[in-house]
């Protein structure tokens, strides 16, 4: 479907111009859409659902496959609509609500979209009120805050949840404000900032509200510096909010962005956008930056500019590659691979994938000492520490650092206090080093990068393991060695230990069941292993 994922040396010619990351077509829907959603599937698959075409709703649904760049028609929706919300369950189905059907009505029915059968079923009951251009949030309990939006009477103060265990719907507390077009954002405290949005009397809102699922209530919190509807909203990694764009109080298309800090629920300016721009999509990218792209410009056209907001480097934008098609009102979504579709917007049937990363490789200095099955570590500093191995004939004792910012290595690092290969190299919540095995007697030492200096633990390991085992910090600070043998030779062991930074011993641990070498060890969110 035209989607190319072979790797590129820069920006596409064409697709995407110049700045960060590039663009790359990824074939066509077999609608034309726009007001519709994107929802990432647990499959890595995207579904597609509804919107319009010039001013019909549409009851079509479709599939987009990263895995080889398809689109796959799926079951239809049992009502056609646009402006609705669309939002993942956590069983991994999806729930549609509200919309509009055509221009002189609202729905109340929502749908459940099951991605085993490809088929919609309706919940057990409607939504309380009919609306649209509303908000949709999941709640860390699993239900669905729905709240706002446009009626058939005027703009909504009235939330419903949606219970997906009995699912069904039940009233919620209204909102302070009635307002639509606003934005909803899950804060970290599992509470849920609206923004922002329209009124009934057309007036930009400044006003934001706070809900808290916890006692069903809704709290007043600081005005935004900029009135704004059409904004976007994304939720930071350090827990606060980035809000851009949108139309301020004079109906102009604005680039301001501010920020808000739950901590002490206040605005903050920021870096303004390069284009004003409304109704465009925003992403945040596993990195960490938001990526802002498309939208309308003044005069209400279409824009193929993109620009990326980056926190960690003081909060600036800098220019992403553009967009093939201009488009406002797309659609988009983060894939599993860490790149971005985006879909539709206006008459547009077609797609694009944004991969931040322009793929290319950049030299830097040669390491001091040929090496192989040595260890690399990120240091707390953003140094990386490159420890031991061998050249063709002997284990090493040498160390060296990595500078990124000279993109040089420096040789003048401490050695270890024994030559070994085929080890681990474990960075501890201190900031410390522990380096474990790689040769055929007992063995562990400590890097300490503030001294630059290497150290025996306390005590040594309770076993000896030359390679092929594994070593996770675990959320206690502890490390878990697990498995391994002798190098070239079957696993020998089942055995586990850990090593207790605070004792700086080896107290001896359960074992697997299993004899293992050179397999993999993740620590879970749950704290196992």
């Amino acid at each position: 479907n035209g989607w190319d994922r072979s790797p590129r040396p820069g920006s596409l010619p064409g697709k995407g111009g110049s700045g960060i990351g590039f663009w790359e077509t990824a074939g066509s829907m077999s609608d034309t859409r726009w007001d519709h959603t994107l929802t990432l599937l647990p499959s890595g698959k995207v579904l597609v659902v509804g919107g319009r075409q010039s001013s019909a709703a549409l009851a079509t649904a479709e599939l987009f496959d990263p895995a080889d760049g398809s689109w796959s028609p799926t079951g239809s929706l049992q009502d056609p609509r646009y402006g609705h919300t669309a939002t993942l369950l956590p069983s991994g189905k999806v729930l549609v609500a509200g919309g509009h059907p055509s221009a002189s009505d609202v729905l109340a029915s929502a749908e459940i979209y099951d991605p085993r059968t490809g088929t919609w079923a309706t919940t057990v009951n409607s939504l309380a009120t009919a609306r649209w251009s509303h908000t949709a949030t999941l709640l860390p309990s699993g239900e669905i805050l729905v709240a706002g939006g446009i009626g058939p009477i005027g703009f909504l103060t009235a939330a419903e949840i949606y219970d997906p265990h009995a699912n069904e719907w039940q009233s919620a507390r209204d909102m302070k404000t009635g307002r639509a077009i606003h934005t909803a954002t899950l804060l970290a405290s599992g509470k849920v900032l609206i923004s922002g949005g329209t009124s009934h009397t057309g007036t930009r809102l400044s006003s934001a509200e706070i809900y808290d699922p916890a006692n069903d209530s809704w709290t007043g919190t600081d005005d935004l510096e900029v009135a704004r509807y059409g904004h976007s909203a994304t939720l930071l990694p350090d827990g606060r909010v980035l809000v851009a764009g949108g139309t301020d109080a004079n109906s102009n298309i604005t680039p301001t962005v501010e920020i808000y800090d739950p901590e002490v629920r206040t605005w903050m300016p920021a870096f303004p956008l390069a284009t004003g721009r409304i109704w465009h999509s925003a992403v945040l990218l596993p990195e960490g930056q938001v990526l802002i792209a498309g939208g309308l410009a003044d005069g209400y056209q279409p824009l193929s500019s993109a620009e990326i907001y980056d926190p960690a480097n003081g909060g600036g934008w800098t220019p992403a590659a553009s967009l093939a098609t201009p488009r406002g009102s797309a659609a988009a979504t983060l894939l599993s691979s860490g790149q971005v579709l985006i879909a539709g917007g206006g008459a547009i049937s077609s797609t694009e994938v944004f991969d931040p990363d322009a793929g290319t490789f950049s030299s830097t200095g040669l390491l001091n000492d040929a090496r192989q099955w040595h260890t690399a570590t990120l240091l707390l500093s953003g140094q990386v520490l490159v420890a031991g191995g061998s050249d063709p004939i002997h284990s090493l004792l040498t160390a060296e650092i990595y500078d990124p910012t000279s993109g040089s290595w420096v040789d003048e690092v401490a050695s270890l206090t024994t030559a070994r290969k085929r080890h681990t190299a474990t960075l501890m919540g201190s900031g410390e080093v522990l380096v474990v095995g790689g040769m055929t007697e007992p063995s562990a030492e400590i890097y300490d990068p503030d001294a630059d200096a290497w150290r025996s633990t306390g005590s040594p390991p309770l076993y000896s393991r030359s390679s092929g085992h594994t070593a996770t910090v675990l959320s206690s600070g502890e490390v878990l060695v697990a498995g391994g043998g002798i190098e070239g030779g079957p696993p020998i062991f089942a055995l586990t230990e850990i090593y207790d930074p605070v004792s700086d011993s080896w107290p001896e641990t359960g074992s697997p069941a299993t004899l293992r070498a050179d397999h993999t060890a993740t620590l879970l969110p749950s704290g196992e292993v």
